[in-house]
Protein backbone atom coordinates (compact mmCIF):
# COMPACT_ATOMS: atom_id res chain seq x y z
CA UNK A 1 0.00 0.00 0.00
CA UNK A 2 1.08 3.29 -0.92
CA UNK A 3 1.20 6.42 1.58
CA UNK A 4 0.95 9.96 1.08
CA UNK A 5 2.89 12.52 3.65
CA UNK A 6 1.44 16.27 4.44
CA UNK A 7 3.78 18.32 5.82
CA UNK A 8 2.26 20.48 8.47
CA UNK A 9 4.25 22.99 9.98
CA UNK A 10 6.33 26.41 8.03
CA UNK A 11 9.32 25.22 7.35
CA UNK A 12 10.03 22.72 4.46
CA UNK A 13 11.12 19.37 5.70
CA UNK A 14 13.96 17.04 4.10
CA UNK A 15 15.38 13.45 4.35
CA UNK A 16 18.07 11.18 3.31
CA UNK A 17 16.32 7.87 2.07
CA UNK A 18 19.19 6.10 2.87
CA UNK A 19 19.95 2.63 0.42
CA UNK A 20 19.76 0.24 3.71
CA UNK A 21 16.88 1.30 5.06
CA UNK A 22 14.86 2.39 1.83
CA UNK A 23 15.96 0.41 -1.22
CA UNK A 24 16.75 -3.38 0.12
CA UNK A 25 13.81 -3.87 2.34
CA UNK A 26 12.00 -2.97 -1.57
CA UNK A 27 14.35 -5.16 -3.52
CA UNK A 28 14.54 -2.30 -6.40
CA UNK A 29 17.25 0.53 -5.83
CA UNK A 30 16.42 4.13 -5.99
CA UNK A 31 19.53 5.21 -5.88
CA UNK A 32 20.53 8.12 -8.53
CA UNK A 33 24.25 7.26 -10.16
CA UNK A 34 26.90 9.91 -10.98
CA UNK A 35 30.01 9.76 -12.30
CA UNK A 36 32.71 11.99 -10.17
CA UNK A 37 36.65 12.73 -11.17
CA UNK A 38 38.78 11.54 -8.35
CA UNK A 39 42.46 12.91 -8.41
CA UNK A 40 45.72 10.79 -7.20
CA UNK A 41 48.80 12.75 -6.50
CA UNK A 42 51.74 11.10 -7.45
CA UNK A 43 54.36 11.81 -5.00
CA UNK A 44 57.72 11.12 -6.33
CA UNK A 45 56.41 11.99 -9.30
CA UNK A 46 54.47 15.13 -8.79
CA UNK A 47 52.13 14.10 -11.33
CA UNK A 48 48.02 14.22 -10.76
CA UNK A 49 46.30 11.72 -12.07
CA UNK A 50 42.80 12.14 -12.97
CA UNK A 51 40.03 8.92 -12.98
CA UNK A 52 36.41 9.08 -13.46
CA UNK A 53 34.60 7.63 -10.48
CA UNK A 54 30.93 6.28 -10.73
CA UNK A 55 29.08 6.92 -6.83
CA UNK A 56 25.49 5.89 -6.11
CA UNK A 57 23.63 8.61 -4.46
CA UNK A 58 20.17 7.62 -1.85
CA UNK A 59 17.16 9.48 -2.63
CA UNK A 60 16.18 12.85 -0.97
CA UNK A 61 12.18 13.12 0.00
CA UNK A 62 11.36 17.12 0.28
CA UNK A 63 8.48 18.34 1.41
CA UNK A 64 7.68 21.94 1.41
CA UNK A 65 4.87 23.62 3.57
CA UNK A 66 1.80 22.81 3.95
CA UNK A 67 1.76 20.13 1.32
CA UNK A 68 1.39 16.79 0.29
CA UNK A 69 3.79 14.35 -1.21
CA UNK A 70 2.69 12.32 -4.76
CA UNK A 71 2.37 8.38 -3.94
CA UNK A 72 5.20 7.00 -2.08
CA UNK A 73 5.89 3.33 -0.68
CA UNK A 74 5.07 2.09 2.73
CA UNK A 75 8.80 1.49 3.69
CA UNK A 76 9.20 5.25 4.08
CA UNK A 77 7.64 4.76 6.84
CA UNK A 78 10.03 2.50 8.56
CA UNK A 79 12.80 5.35 8.21
CA UNK A 80 13.56 7.18 11.85
CA UNK A 81 13.53 10.54 10.86
CA UNK A 82 9.82 10.26 9.37
CA UNK A 83 8.73 8.31 12.40
CA UNK A 84 9.82 10.81 14.89
CA UNK A 85 8.26 13.49 12.54
CA UNK A 86 4.98 11.91 12.75
CA UNK A 87 5.31 11.52 16.57
CA UNK A 88 6.49 15.13 16.61
CA UNK A 89 2.88 16.18 14.33
CA UNK A 90 5.41 17.76 11.96
CA UNK A 91 3.84 15.17 9.55
CA UNK A 92 0.49 13.38 8.88
CA UNK A 93 0.07 9.81 7.28
CA UNK A 94 -2.63 9.96 4.72
CA UNK A 95 -3.02 6.50 3.75
CA UNK A 96 -4.07 6.58 -0.03
CA UNK A 97 -7.67 4.63 -1.06
CA UNK A 98 -7.67 2.76 -3.75
CA UNK A 99 -10.83 4.72 -5.58
CA UNK A 100 -12.43 2.67 -8.25
CA UNK A 101 -12.82 3.97 -11.45
CA UNK A 102 -15.73 6.42 -12.22
CA UNK A 103 -18.12 4.47 -15.33
CA UNK A 104 -17.96 6.36 -18.66
CA UNK A 105 -21.60 6.58 -18.38
CA UNK A 106 -21.49 8.89 -15.43
CA UNK A 107 -18.76 11.04 -16.92
CA UNK A 108 -19.96 14.30 -18.62
CA UNK A 109 -18.35 14.46 -21.89
CA UNK A 110 -19.42 18.07 -22.34
CA UNK A 111 -20.39 20.40 -19.22
CA UNK A 112 -23.46 22.60 -20.36
CA UNK A 113 -22.28 26.33 -21.32
CA UNK A 114 -23.50 29.02 -20.29
CA UNK A 115 -24.32 31.94 -22.67
CA UNK A 116 -24.10 35.64 -21.29
CA UNK A 117 -27.52 36.33 -22.10
CA UNK A 118 -28.45 34.14 -19.32
CA UNK A 119 -26.65 35.87 -17.11
CA UNK A 120 -28.21 38.15 -14.88
CA UNK A 121 -26.82 41.57 -15.50
CA UNK A 122 -26.09 43.68 -12.04
CA UNK A 123 -27.90 47.51 -11.99
CA UNK A 124 -25.36 49.74 -12.82
CA UNK A 125 -24.79 52.40 -10.17
CA UNK A 126 -25.59 56.32 -11.59
CA UNK A 127 -23.30 58.91 -10.12
CA UNK A 128 -25.09 62.08 -8.97
CA UNK A 129 -22.53 65.09 -8.91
Amino acid sequence: MNVILKNKIRRSLVYNLSHTDFCEPRGKCECTESTVPKTDHQGSTGYIKVTKVTKKYPPVLTILPFTRTESLPEEVLKIQAIGDAVQNRELQIVSERNTPAVPSNLVDEDPPVRDRASRKKKPSRERSD
